[in-house]
């Protein structure tokens, strides 16, 4: 391990740590990372690494602690996050688009008016998430989507399904960048990406069971109320009963999480501080500069690119998987809902492997490219194959694989974005490139190309392949921008710049190491 880039001594001051910025060494994990931050009790001006960070087992039984208060409500509303959001696909299958006369273009414009609002209304929606805090802001936006899932099984026409939709995306906009903006002021950047993918692998759990709870909703048929309208009724009052535990239990940061003492508080304060979690540098006061500065960061708009390409086949999938089933196999709706529960069990296992040994690595663009990789076979199968059982054979890679790299953009984000508003906004930047990209996802499977699909499926394989080559391109950023960082600490020209400087520049500061 090769020493820590150091501060110079004069940049010392009164103020510690915990107020200013911490550096990490260059090449080690960032769970294991050397550090030495500002404190004006050493000679240098660089205080040693704390001796009982090095505590693991505290460490990990706090952890657990705060698993079992925050994962399971942070995946709770995730799931039905995803479960509404993919409603009108079951319930397509079921029958409403007969009931409501739609055209397949009408049928295709529902599903991308989700999108359009759910894009735009992603970073302002984090902003207000950095101003009220997230046990209240995210219970408050699952009440309005609740109800808007509500008056959708009300609707009678294909005017009434728009508006239904194109609210519905307002309202669920800040549940995806909010949660990860979270999870990063609560856990070490070291185990962040493992606590991602668990509520992200609620998305796949969400796939699985709601084509269960469609499948069961669907046999419901009573007088003017249709299978399909309870579908989206239950699943709404499902979701609006979801936001009790999520204020009782979700939190702001560290400082009014549950189950926790203070003292293991101050302790998991300085974990945070040491571990990279707040990208090397504390925030003092919210300044709008941190808000331009994520949008100046061309890193950001590359890993935006990488997360979009990702979400192409990851939205496809889930809104039409259904779908190709009914029409591969001539499956009623039933069989073809039920059909997709294997594929989405196996990808909460993709998932969560997935993210395990990308923590324990420390390396997402690695088992990033592995992940699309074995999507991309998948992809390649279900495209050249005749044969409906290889084809659905196919979904079992394609879908678990482009599910397991989902996070790892994430966690890239959480950890080279310093700044809790420069990273929340930075956050909301890569998942409304994620929303934008596939809101003409509905239009790759059109009806007429059944059963091969061979326009959607080269659009995602083409997708993946591009989201490789982007991910490449990123690491190669991250390093060029790491070297440069290393010929202004061996200049001395970082040694010009004042305490104030290198808090404002954040991940920019010549000693802050980028981690990929």
């Amino acid at each position: 391990m090769t020493s820590s880039p150091e501060l110079p001594s004069r940049l010392s001051g009164t103020e510690h740590a915990g107020r200013g910025l911490s550096v990490f060494d260059d090449n080690c994990n960032s769970g294991d990372a050397a550090q030495h931050t500002f404190d004006a009790k050493t000679e240098k001006g660089l205080a040693e690494p704390l001796a009982h960070l090095e505590d693991k087992r505290r460490t990990a039984a706090i952890m657990r602690r705060l698993d079992i208060r925050i994962l399971p409500v942070a995946a709770l509303l995730y799931f039905f996050s995803f479960v509404d959001r993919t409603a009108i696909g079951n319930s397509k299958v079921a029958g409403m688009d007969k009931d409501l006369g739609l055209t397949e273009g009408q049928y295709e414009l529902a599903l991308s008016c989700f999108f359009i609002t759910y894009a735009m209304l992603e970073v302002p929606s984090n902003l207000c998430l950095r101003r009220f805090g997230a046990r209240k802001w995210l219970p408050l936006t699952a009440l309005p989507w609740g109800l808007l899932m509500i008056l959708t099984g009300t609707v009678q026409d294909y005017r009434g399904l728009i508006v239904c939709r194109t609210l519905l995306g307002v309202f669920e906009a800040g549940i995806a960048p909010g949660l990860a903006l979270m999870l990063s002021l609560v856990y070490p950047q070291s185990a962040i990406q493992l606590r991602i993918a668990l509520f992200f692998a609620a998305a796949s759990l969400g796939g699985a069971f709601g084509g269960l709870l469609a499948y069961g909703l669907s046999k419901i048929q009573t007088v003017g109320f249709d299978g399909w309208r309870w579908i989206f009724t239950i699943e709404g009052i499902l979701t609006m009963l979801s936001a009790i535990p999520a204020y009782c239990f979700l939190c702001n940061g560290l400082e009014d999480a549950k189950g926790i003492s203070d003292d293991d508080r101050a302790y998991m304060k300085e974990r945070i501080i040491h571990d990279g979690s707040q990208g090397g540098v504390i925030e003092v006061k919210f300044k709008v500069q941190y808000i331009w500065d994520a949008f100046k960061d061309f890193k950001v708009y590359i890993l935006a690119c990488i997360f979009g390409l990702t979400a192409v086949p990851a939205v496809t999938f889930a809104l039409t998987l259904p779908v190709l089933l009914n029409t591969s196999f001539g499956y009623d709706h039933i069989k073809s809902q039920l059909m997709t529960v294997p594929v989405y069990l196996l990808a909460v296992v993709g998932v969560i492997l997935f993210a395990c040994l990308s923590d324990r690595h420390q390396a997402r663009i690695l088992y990033y490219i592995i992940a699309m990789t074995i999507a991309l076979i998948g992809c390649l199968i279900s495209f050249k194959s005749d044969d409906p059982k290889v084809r659905y054979a196919g979904s079992f890679l394609a879908v678990p694989g482009v599910f397991a790299a989902a996070p790892c953009h994430i966690a890239l984000g959480s950890q080279n974005l310093a700044h809790k508003t420069k990273r929340g906004t930075g956050l909301a930047i890569l998942m409304t490139f994620s929303a934008i990209v596939p809101t003409t996802s509905s239009a790759l499977f059109p009806t007429n190309e059944a059963p091969r699909y061979p326009t959607g499926h080269k659009v995602c394989i083409s997708c993946g392949v591009l989201g490789i080559a982007f991910a490449i391109a990123y690491g190669y950023a991250l390093k060029w921008e790491n070297d440069k960082k290393r010929q202004m600490r061996e200049s001395g020209e970082a040694e010009r710049l004042t305490r104030e400087e290198l808090i404002d520049l954040g991940d920019k500061s010549p000693y802050f190491v980028y981690r990929f």
